[in-house]
């Protein structure tokens, strides 16, 4: 998404402009609890999509960084990245309140996760609900580029954000149509509606990951999903990592039941890849899906400059490339798969 709107504002206004205005959009914030409102909330707080104390805080470097490719404060700038980022403030959005963070997301930050169906649902959960924040960002952005062209009038540029427009409401669109349920399922808790799939992995704990993407290719190139059909319910896949224990780590995906698309999709990844590779193509399949990616600088000092080059190419890629995420290729992080586990 930020990669984006970078290039719909260097088409079309000002980088300086369009950075500011988006910047202070993010910082504005709101809470996305389903019992949110007037009396039922208090401030607005930097939440954490990926576990601060268990997982974040074993990846930062000695001086209480991380790097990555996404960080809306650098979106605009012209380096492609990576950048530095405090680990208390990576993966965060404004987009819960104190009170709802704590209490709704308790069973990840305070217990250790043991795979529970109300551990995967507030996973998904919290997957949908940073996708959609991010979703609303960017509609706002968006309309600061449309003002900004209403003072010199262009047609090719206006119809450009026009198109881009309609796709990010398109985007909100399903997304709230998702979060719907997922509200009424958390209120009732109601686990089972979504299934998961999870990676136990051992190995050093270089980098963590949370986000969403809607997979349009199988890995057998099967197709999937019509992104540009904006009239079609498009369902997303929630990828997540986490400390499961001293030595153990997940990467869990997960999507709604009856998303025969995304568990394709899934299918299709364990089995074009052997075990032995799996985890390596895991990493690659992280930064080419999911833009909410931060990892240790010493993992990075370590790589080649063609290991660079791969990973800065996964990430910066408006779409996933799916060959270059099982291509077999030199080894990118120390992890062995322990387990493949699935919750329904």
């Amino acid at each position: 998404m930020q990669n984006r709107l970078k290039e719909s504002s260097e088409r079309l206004v000002g980088v300086k402009q369009v950075a500011d205005a988006a910047a202070k959009a993010w910082k504005k914030g709101f809470c996305l609890h389903p019992k949110a409102g007037t009396g039922n909330c208090d401030r607005i707080i930097d939440a954490h999509t990926i576990p601060k104390a268990s997982t974040l805080k074993r990846v930062k470097d000695p001086t209480g960084h991380l790097l990555t490719f996404h960080s809306f404060r650098r979106a605009f700038e012209e380096s492609e990245g990576p950048w530095k980022v405090g680990w208390k403030l990576a993966s965060t959005f404004r987009g819960f309140c104190a009170k709802h963070d704590n209490e709704t997301f308790a069973p990840l930050e305070k217990q250790t996760f043991n795979r529970s169906p109300e551990q995967c649902f507030l996973l998904a959960f919290r997957g949908v609900c940073y996708e959609l924040f991010c979703k609303k960002w960017a509609e706002q952005t968006i309309r600061i580029l449309a003002e900004n062209l209403k003072q010199n009038p262009d047609a090719d540029k206006q119809e450009f954000v026009r198109l881009f427009e309609l796709g990010v409401q398109a985007g909100i669109r399903d997304l709230m149509e998702h979060k719907k349920r997922l509200d009424a399922d958390l209120l009732a808790r109601r686990f089972g509606e979504w299934q998961h799939v999870g990676f136990t992995l051992t190995g050093e704990l270089s980098i963590a990951a949370t986000g969403v993407f809607a997979p349009e290719v199988s890995f057998d190139g099967r197709g999937l999903q019509i992104l540009e059909d904006l009239d079609t319910l498009i369902y997303p896949l929630v990828v997540s990592m986490l400390v499961s224990g001293e030595d153990h780590f997940e990467i869990v995906l997960s999507w709604p039941v009856e998303a025969t698309c995304c568990g394709k999709f899934v299918t299709s990844l364990v089995s074009t890849v052997s075990e032995r590779d799996l985890p390596q193509a895991l990493v690659r399949f992280l930064f080419a899906t999911v833009e909410n990616v931060y990892f240790s600088s010493q993992w990075w000092n370590n790589l080649n400059s063609e290991e660079q080059k791969l990973i800065r190419q996964l990430a910066l890629k408006m779409k996933p490339d799916p060959d270059a995420i099982v291509k077999p290729g030199r080894p990118l992080v120390n992890w062995e798969l322990v387990d493949l586990w699935a919750v329904d």
